[in-house]
């Protein structure tokens, strides 16, 4: 007999074999499965059938309640949905009327004869039941009353009275304090006050050859008068700053521009010299501002007027 042949006759004997030992097995375990679940007491058996039951049981009462969880938020989101349409349409709807009655509100719609009327009606009924309620009240009641009310005033009073002097004593300071105090500062009653030419030469600073123009009509022609001016600042900065010759040129350039010619007569009286210093006051304090500087001019005299 050839090997391989041998070889595949064994081959089908141990397959065989093997089937055979399976078979046996199943069966082995099937018998060992029945004897267990024989010798499982029954009261075991109905605790697991309880148990899968509740478990079912809590597992259906579970999606109920989801159920109704998800229903009633449906129907309250629905709900409030609706309550907020009906709300906005009231809403626009009163706006809407408002906006109306804005447009169209007039007062000469407004009768007012008909509105005092209601208003005098209104008093006089209201002050017609005080009057019959008092006269259809007893003398004697009414005069407890008055008695009773003028003693409850009075204790009010007094106890008010009491109350605040003993609040008064340990504060210092009433009940009712309507005003606030004022915060008090040191005294300086004692103090020595500055006069007003203090430092006043440190804020004086001089302008001369200032050359303003005058109409000479006899000649038909312009032309200048030379002022020397001492100005005075609110401090000592503005002095120091046009004491300089380059920012001097800048108060001449200022005048130059802005002051018109006048007639030669005018600088010698009073009033003309009043107004030319007013003048060149208000020119440097436009100046000032302009520079953004600190201050303001108080004060210009004339020393020298000179004529060309």
């Amino acid at each position: 007999m050839p090997l391989e042949y041998k070889i595949h006759i064994g081959g089908l004997n141990l397959q065989k074999l093997i089937d055979k030992i399976n078979a046996i097995l199943l069966k082995i375990f099937a018998i060992v499965k029945s004897t267990i679940k024989k010798a499982t007491p029954n009261i075991v058996k109905d605790l697991k059938l309880k148990f899968r039951k509740k478990k079912e049981e809590k597992k259906k009462e579970i999606i109920e309640k989801m159920g109704d969880i998800k229903d009633k938020t449906v129907t309250f989101s629905n709900k409030s949905q609706k309550e907020l349409k009906n709300i906005k349409r009231v809403t626009s709807k009163k706006v809407r009327q408002t906006n109306e009655w804005i447009e169209n509100f007039s007062f000469k719609k407004i009768d007012f004869k008909e509105i005092f009327k209601s208003l005098y009606s209104f008093i006089s009924i209201l002050s017609k039941k005080v009057i019959t309620f008092f006269r259809k009240m007893p003398k004697e009641k009414l005069k407890n009353i008055l008695i009773a009310s003028s003693l409850l005033t009075i204790i009010l009073l007094i106890g008010y009275n009491s109350l605040n002097q003993i609040v008064k004593e340990r504060t210092g300071k009433d009940i009712f304090t309507l005003k606030k105090e004022k915060k008090k500062g040191p005294d300086t009653s004692d103090y020595i006050k500055r006069p007003d030419y203090f430092l006043g030469e440190k804020k004086q600073f001089s302008l001369q050859n200032i050359d303003l123009p005058i109409y000479v009509e006899s000649i038909n022609a312009i032309r200048m008068l030379t002022f020397d001016f001492t100005v005075e600042g609110s401090n000592r900065y503005i002095a120091a700053y046009f004491s300089s010759r380059v920012n001097e040129n800048l108060i001449k350039d200022q005048l130059n521009n802005s002051v018109q010619p006048i007639v030669p007569t005018f600088p010698l009286k009073e009033e003309g010299k009043r107004i030319i210093k007013l003048k060149i006051k208000e020119e440097i304090n436009v100046l000032v501002q302009r520079l953004k500087i600190k201050g303001h001019i108080s004060k210009v005299y004339i020393n020298n007027v000179l004529a060309n």
